[in-house]
């Protein structure tokens, strides 16, 4: 027993050093992207490929700010809503994902099904498949002008954790500081 949990410790000490190196990669290449992406369309789709690279998700949308709207609407999706950009949205304060968007606060959960704020709205899965849900504010000068959230399946295996973690939700607010950065960059030269 004791070479076991010898060996699952070395394991385990292999696979975070792994794990820690593909983030860096991750935020290495968004950083890349933010120089050469020269949309925001083109950003958050550079973006999203990079980020499921990383975060293993099952899916991942991002709702960015329409002023007239007063809305955030959909911009980028890798799931069954990639179909509807720019169709649907949140009004701050509507379900989790407008919550965040009002407050400016990120959101991580285990069963999003049993938050208050949840309506399940626009998903990217079935409702009864979600088994963790992470959104975080894409914020610009102290204001949000959008949201990453990103979801992951319900696992067949009851040995599997599928939860997203403290990590996982402060390499998605970086990820989220790099595009609010490159967001604001590409405006600036459309303008």
């Amino acid at each position: 027993m004791l070479v076991c949990d010898t060996i699952a410790g070395l394991i385990a000490l292999v696979l975070e050093r792994d794990q820690m190196a593909r983030r860096e990669e991750a935020l290495v290449q968004i950083g890349g992207v933010l120089n050469s992406a020269m949309t925001g369309e083109e950003l958050v789709e550079r973006v999203l490929t990079v980020a499921g690279e990383v975060l293993r998700f099952q899916s991942c949308s991002i709702f960015l700010l329409d002023p007239e709207k007063e809305m955030f609407m959909l911009r980028g999706s890798v799931s069954i809503l990639k179909e509807r950009v720019g169709q649907v949205g949140y009004r701050p304060g509507e379900g989790i994902t407008g919550w965040v968007c009002q407050t400016g606060q990120s959101v991580r959960l285990a069963n999003p099904q049993k938050d208050p704020r949840w309506r399940g709205q626009f998903l990217e899965l079935p409702n009864a498949e979600i088994a963790s849900f992470l959104a975080v504010p894409i914020i610009y000068r102290g204001k949000t002008i959008g949201v990453i959230r990103v979801l992951r399946r319900v696992t067949d295996n009851p040995f599997v954790d599928n939860s997203f973690t403290e990590d996982d939700e402060r390499l998605l607010f970086t990820i989220a500081e790099q595009v609010a950065t490159g967001l604001e960059n590409i405006r600036s030269l459309q303008k």
